[in-house]
Formats: C-alpha cells, structure tokens, sequence
C-alpha cells in the first residue's frame, strides 16, 4: 500500500482537502469558491507549490523550495518537507 492509499484510509469524513502540518496537526480545507486557485495553493503550502500526482486519485502540494529552504520533515507524509496540501477531488483544482 502505498503512502497516498494510506492517507486516503485515514482521512475521515469528506473534506475537499487537508493540510499535514510539519507539526503533526491536520485541518481540512474547502476551496473559496469551486476550484482552488493558485493563490490558494501557495497559501496553504507558504510559497510556491510543486504537485505529485499519487496512485490513490488525489493530488499532492508541497512548497516547491521547501528542501533548499530547510523546511522541516513532515511526519504524516513521508518523503515530503513542510507543509503538505493533499486534494482528494483533483477536478477542485484549477
């Protein structure tokens, strides 16, 4: 199972999205209007955004420069720095 399933499993309820906080805290998060916009991705993830598509039919937003800028691990997303934007509904994005 991958890491995208596995969040896939433990999110609850059935929000738009959710941010993993590099703290360990998870909000969930609704797009202002029907789709997120860009500047909403850059907010949620504190600059610039980078996407990883998963298997799981989601989509995944870290800050872009999070490594070079020494953001810290993400405990709830391997693999990833900072914080992490996870959109269960791809066709909310712009």
């Amino acid at each position: 199972m991958t890491d995208a399933d596995k969040l896939m499993e433990q999110r609850h309820g059935h929000p738009t999205a959710e941010i993993y906080r590099a703290d360990g805290t998870i909000e969930s998060l609704e797009p202002q209007g029907e789709r997120f916009t860009l500047e909403e991705l850059q907010e949620a993830v504190g600059g610039p955004v980078e996407m990883h598509p998963a298997p799981a039919r989601c989509l995944l937003f870290c800050h872009e420069e999070g490594r070079f800028l020494g953001l810290p691990q993400n405990s709830s997303v391997p693999g990833f720095v900072g914080d992490v934007l996870v959109v269960y509904k791809p066709e909310a994005v712009e």
